[in-house]
């Protein structure tokens, strides 16, 4: 789109030198440059919606993001995220929306990359769109409480 937005915008521009150009050398009577300023008026409008309309079309320069952890596992992991959400719910994450997700993982992880992979694995497990946190192992009198029948914790 970028492409085809920069032709438009390249013939906008040449347009309006053409257009000055005969308006500075065509000799039109006042009758005539009275007339032509409907048109003015109306192509002045239309350059400033193309103007306002650029924003929409010239990309953002994207942030660059370092993830929390260094390790490969981590990195291994958070490209797992990344292509789970493309393929699960169609989102593609975009450099600040990917800074903010990481920031908020190490946030709920408590700054642990282990609690952090957990978080990814768990969310990914219940094809969650946003991070969900693994529920806590039950604990009586300060030990872990094993349920014999099953062999769960």
């Amino acid at each position: 789109m970028q492409k085809h937005w920069d032709k438009l915008w390249e013939k906008i521009v040449e347009t309006d030198k053409q257009f000055d150009d005969y308006l500075q050398n065509a000799g039109l009577s006042a009758s005539g440059m009275k007339k032509t300023k409907i048109l003015v008026k109306a192509w002045n409008d239309l350059k400033k919606l193309a103007e306002e309309f650029d924003q929409f079309v010239t990309p953002v320069e994207p942030v660059t993001n370092i993830l929390p952890w260094e390790t490969s596992q981590f990195a291994g992991k958070w490209k797992f995220w990344k292509e789970y959400l493309q393929e699960q719910h169609g989102q593609v994450m975009r450099s600040r929306s990917e800074k903010m997700a990481l920031e908020y993982l190490a946030m709920l992880a408590e700054d642990s990359e282990e609690k952090a992979c957990k978080i990814i694995d768990f969310s990914c497990y219940l094809r969650a769109k946003s991070f969900i946190l693994p529920p806590q192992k039950k604990e009586d009198n300060n030990k872990l409480v094993n349920n014999t029948e099953d062999g769960t914790w």
